[in-house]
């Protein structure tokens, strides 16, 4: 004979446990049909769709977008998101030097414009005989024989290994972080620069639009003694040449003179 549970409490458990069971694998078959639809479509997009047609280059006024393009090495038929943008930059940075920062723009379904930012010759350093120009984040850009004009003339005792591509090294790191707080703070003042000179870190030379050489002495109080001279030359005649002693100058004594050049 048949036995058949009647307690209704026990019953009741049971077609709990049995829905739940039931959820559980309603869930697992929908995620797995999930799963299976979003790997299909990884796949396609990776194999089938948002494959490169046309490549442009836009920014660059030095180099010829032909030459461009074939460094970059993006080929017709490869997929767009299989193309990484870093590997792209090192590889056109590395060689074209003029180049300061590369983006690749991608416009679906098959388009890539390769975005050029382009370096200028900001600083001329006097290195080894030779004459290499740098950009504002000094990046070596090219080699001269003789120093190029209309650049900030920079002279340092511990500059090494200059190569063209590769970023202004230094021995002294002392010179160094000073050279880059002196050449900030110039700019901050809005001051035109034409040479620097830190060879002799106790008479540290700074010449102003051509015209104004200024001895700033050591070290300290730069900023004080970059805000006194910006004040002096904003009151000088624009034409006036002649010199300015900042070797003394300190917050309590507040003073600088202008010596006119008597060859004028």
């Amino acid at each position: 004979m048949e036995y058949k549970d009647t307690n209704p409490r026990r019953n009741s458990k049971k077609n709990k446990k049995a829905k739940k069971r039931a959820r559980v694998k309603k869930g697992f078959i929908a995620f797995l049909l999930i799963f299976i639809l979003c790997a299909t479509l990884v796949t396609l997009s990776l194999t089938v769709f948002f494959r490169t047609e046309q490549v442009t280059v836009s920014g660059n006024t030095i180099y010829e977008s032909n030459e461009i393009l074939e460094t970059a090495g993006i080929k017709t038929g490869t997929n767009m998101f299989l193309i990484f943008d870093s590997a792209v930059e090192k590889q056109l940075m590395s060689k074209h030097p003029f180049i300061e920062s590369v983006e690749l723009k991608r416009t679906l379904p098959d388009k890539i414009e390769i975005k050029i930012t382009e370096a200028m010759e900001y600083y001329c350093y006097e290195y080894a005989g030779q004459f290499f120009t740098a950009s504002k984040e000094n990046k070596v850009l090219a080699k001269y024989s003789s120093a190029p004009a209309g650049l900030v003339n920079v002279s340092a005792n511990s500059l090494t290994n200059l190569g063209v591509g590769k970023k202004v090294e230094f021995t002294d790191e002392e010179e160094k972080a000073y050279l880059t707080k002196l050449l900030n703070t110039l700019s901050e003042y809005k001051l035109e620069v034409t040479s620097v000179d830190v060879t002799d870190m106790l008479a540290i030379k700074v010449t102003i639009s051509n015209r104004i050489v200024v001895n700033f002495g050591g070290q300290t109080e730069l900023e004080g003694k970059t805000a006194h001279l910006a004040t002096l030359i904003k009151n000088l005649d624009e034409n006036i040449k002649g010199s300015v002693n900042l070797s003394v100058w300190s917050p309590t004594k507040d003073e600088a003179y202008f010596v006119k050049d008597n060859l004028q």
